[in-house]
């Protein structure tokens, strides 16, 4: 009886110990790439609080993303735990137990089965995508715009197809404002809640006072959506976010990118990239073999086919502003793009397999069974990608505790640094805010964007004067990336044996452009080296 009475804090609580138990490990890791970035600019914030809805992330109004509650949380985060990384992962746990349970709330409304609605809750905690949305604190807003959407789905469903009470509909709004003013990727609830309103709302029916009604309720969504949009405009110069530029993407690149992040749900690269590529050549096959997938799926729910198709046409809804952006084509980095669409993936994903055991007449528990061992498969292999940022985390402390004397008068080029390690995260950005926050000294220069490709354990680096030029390069034919050429007012730098397809070459040339003194910092063997060139 007191287990039923207080169902949803023993949910709640069983969720965070899962979620802590998963991923434990990430509360040892310190801060990666921009992180730092966000960490200075946190530090430096003089603005007041209506400035952080009228500037973007660095304070200015020139481009760049917008985001003024994210900035407020961080700015918020910053003053709690300042530069002890364990607290902002204790927030990146909370929230992703936090959308967890949202997922709970709502599959139990959505299908009156608490067990199906705890297994689709358990499959988000567990998914193995997850990791490196967990992992790196700057991924952040992708988690507050999550929290944002699912809150805003949940409370709205409710208003419309429960309760009617408009307590539960100014809910919605709040969590429509936190999520969109968090990350732009939000912009495509008012598409789900018109779902909501189509497909499953009882009180919507196709009559000129539903409509009138209707429109009245979604006049405020309007207004934070022209204000959102306005605002935007205003602190980048730009109302369009993500999909600015999106017509130079075909339809066919969209729909790759579609079944890219689907695919992502049950694996990662290579094999993620592997699958695409095979729907894509056996195009015929694939279109045949996804008719059968989508006929058998109406057929197990049977009556109730209209479920599968709302929560499908949400998903697609929800992937939208990540079908303009692109996995990396030679790791897992990119994987946070799956991360909200998650969230009803495996809403669907719970709900078939209850309909398909069903279907077998299996009962209550073979579906707990299967979903347990299904369960285990999953952790299993988000404990398994744990490693790679076990790695990139020991790489950056490795910069970090670096004991090398630069100067301040002169300038600084960082170059061949570790980008990341099987997509994990390690210094592609912030390296002049790190030195500044954890070493107490500000340096001027430039970070040059070619950088170290971990293919390797332990990573040698050779320097070497040929002539006028400047050559590093290791013992492995892929040891670089990035652009294949980059100017700078300090040189030219090139990738040496240039190959396209991930941006890797063997070594990186530098041919000076005489802006003397300088000091070249390069890594190799966990750690930082200076070359003084005079």
């Amino acid at each position: 009886m007191i287990l039923r009475k207080y169902i949803n804090i023993w949910v709640f609580l069983f969720l965070s110990c899962v979620v802590f138990a998963v991923y434990y490990p990430f509360l040892q890791f310190g801060f990666f790439s921009d992180d730092y970035h966000m960490l200075a600019i946190a530090r430096d914030n003089q603005l007041g609080f209506w400035k952080l809805f009228t500037t973007n992330l660095l304070g200015n109004n020139i481009g760049h993303s917008y985001g003024p509650l994210y900035k407020l949380f961080f700015i918020l985060e910053y003053k709690l735990f300042g530069l002890s990384a364990f607290g902002y992962h204790i927030m990146n746990l909370l929230l992703h137990t936090v959308i967890s349970f949202f997922i709970f709330l709502f599959v139990r409304l959505f299908t009156k089965r608490i067990y199906v609605a705890f297994v689709a809750a358990l499959f988000f905690v567990v998914l193995p995508n997850h990791t490196s949305s967990l992992a790196w604190v700057g991924v952040q807003p992708h988690l507050l715009a999550t929290v944002g959407y699912i809150g805003a789905v949940y409370w709205y469903y409710r208003f419309r197809v429960v309760s009617g009470n408009w307590r539960d509909y100014f809910l919605s709004l709040i969590f429509v404002f936190l999520g969109l003013w968090s990350k732009d990727t939000v912009i495509t609830i008012f598409g789900v809640f018109f779902l909501i309103d189509l497909f499953v709302a009882k009180s919507f029916v196709f009559s000129c006072k539903s409509i009138k009604s209707s429109l009245l309720g979604y006049l405020p969504l309007f207004l934070i959506g022209v204000l959102y949009l306005y605002f935007r405009s205003l602190s980048t110069g730009s109302a369009a976010g993500v999909y600015n530029g999106s017509s130079i993407f075909s339809f066919v690149s969209l729909l790759l990118m579609f079944v890219e992040i689907t695919a992502n749900m049950f694996v990662s690269f290579p094999l993620r990239f592997e699958v695409t590529s095979w729907l894509l050549n056996h195009l015929v096959v694939s279109l045949f073999l996804g008719l059968i997938l989508l006929s058998f799926i109406f057929f197990i729910f049977k009556k109730e086919w209209r479920k599968f198709v709302f929560l499908f046409l949400i998903y697609c809804v929800s992937v939208i502003p990540f079908l303009f952006v692109s996995y990396n084509s030679i790791n897992n980095e990119g994987e946070r793009y799956a991360y909200l669409p998650s969230v009803f993936f495996v809403i669907i994903f719970a709900l078939s397999l209850y309909y398909l055991i069903n279907f077998f007449k299996g009962g209550k528990k073979v579906y707990l069974f299967v979903s347990t061992l299904l369960l285990v498969l999953m952790v299993s292999f988000a404990i398994s990608k744990q490693g790679a940022w076990v790695r990139a985390n020991d790489l950056v402390s490795g910069i970090v505790d670096t004991q090398i004397e630069l100067s301040g008068d002169i300038p600084v080029v960082f170059i061949g640094l570790p980008d990341n390690v099987l997509g994990a995260q390690v210094f592609r950005n912030g390296i002049f805010e790190m030195w500044r926050l954890e070493k107490n000294q500000r340096l001027f220069g430039e970070r040059i964007p070619l950088y170290t490709f971990f293919d390797q354990e332990n990573f040698f680096v050779d320097f070497e004067k040929i002539g006028d030029d400047y050559f590093f390069f290791s013992g492995s034919k892929t040891s670089f990336t990035g652009f294949p050429i980059f100017e700078s007012e300090y040189g030219v730098f090139e990738l040496q044996d240039f190959e396209r397809r991930g941006n890797v070459g063997s070594g990186i040339k530098f041919s000076s452009n005489e802006v003397l003194p300088l000091q070249l910092v390069y890594f190799s063997n966990g750690q930082l080296y200076i070359k003084k060139i005079e």
